[in-house]
Formats: structure tokens, sequence, C-alpha cells
């Protein structure tokens, strides 16, 4: 959602924040990525100790 300031500078601006339902969006993806991320370093190593 966002919002519209003043800006003591040019015209005004309009600031966003996160939601709750943003933030959960947030999590989850970190989450996967996290399990992507070891999976892959996991094959990265795997291949490592066959060579």
């Amino acid at each position: 959602m966002g919002k519209m300031q003043p800006s003591k500078d040019g015209p005004q601006r309009k600031y966003y924040h996160i939601t709750a339902t943003g933030k959960q969006a947030r999590q989850t993806f970190l989450n996967k990525w996290d399990t992507l991320s070891l999976n892959v370093n996991d094959l990265i190593n795997e291949r490592r100790n066959d060579s």
C-alpha cells in the first residue's frame, strides 16, 4: 500500500510499506530459496567429491 507525502525537494512522493500478506509471501519465497540453494550446493559438492 502506498501513501502520498509532501517532499521538501519537488513534487509529492509515494511511500510504500509491506503488508502482512507481503511479509508472508516474502518468507515463503525465502524458505523455498533456502531449499533450492542447499540442493544446488549439495549437487556441486557431490560432483567435486566424485572427481
